[in-house]
């Protein structure tokens, strides 16, 4: 039953590590596709070159994806085998242990959700500075941009810090970023050079 019960669960995390990886995807070319258009017009295609396919594997790649994942794999097996052992002790039907062994599965998935859903945030983000710098590059113009940051009990100081000091005319991308840089670096965060300063963050790239 044990060795059963983790083979169900690494078939099950591979499953969802693709579908959120098919997200990943879609999210990030809909961030290049929505910035571009914004400068270029929606006549114009963007294309998602091999250097943009290298960001988005780089990007399903980092770490915290790898811990959210091997965290998913390793909670969902030991409840389906707490479930389990829990219902045999208790006397339950087989139905009643499967019954409960559903709900354990989809708590565990929920909460790879909930996390997948900031990430996606992130990766979005990303394929919209992509979008912005491919459309600066064929205009031979800059624009300036600012971050809408979410502002609630949740929002990190560094991100409060960064809501501050944007002008409302917006920055163009280079002093934009190197701004979250400072910050980030007062934060003791990195921003990797991407987009925005932690993966955890709900802000969105826009035009000004």
């Amino acid at each position: 039953m044990r060795a059963a019960v983790d083979n169900f669960s690494i078939l099950l995390a591979r499953r969802m590590k693709a579908a959120v990886d098919d997200d990943i995807t879609n999210a990030f070319k809909h961030g290049v596709t929505s910035a571009y258009t914004e400068l270029r017009g929606t006549e114009n295609k963007v294309e998602i070159d091999t250097a943009d396919k290298e960001l988005v594997r780089s990007l399903q790649g980092e770490p915290h994806f790898s811990r959210s994942y091997n965290n998913y794999q390793d909670g969902l097996r030991e409840s389906l085998q707490r479930t389990i052992s829990i219902g045999i002790a208790d006397g339950q039907s087989i139905s009643q242990i499967v019954s409960e062994m559903g709900k354990s599965a989809n708590l565990q998935t929920y909460k790879l959700v909930r996390l997948a859903r900031t990430e996606i945030n992130n990766i979005y983000n990303e394929g919209r500075l992509r979008g912005y710098l491919k459309g600066e590059k064929e205009l031979k113009r800059q624009f300036k941009y600012r971050l809408i940051v979410m502002q609630d009990r949740r929002t990190c100081r560094a991100h409060l810090e960064l809501a501050s000091r944007i002008p409302g005319n917006g920055l163009i991308l280079g002093d934009l970023i190197q701004l979250q840089q400072e910050i980030g670096n007062r934060h003791g965060l990195s921003l990797k050079g991407h987009s925005l300063l932690h993966p955890n963050q709900r802000t969105v790239l826009v035009r000004a």
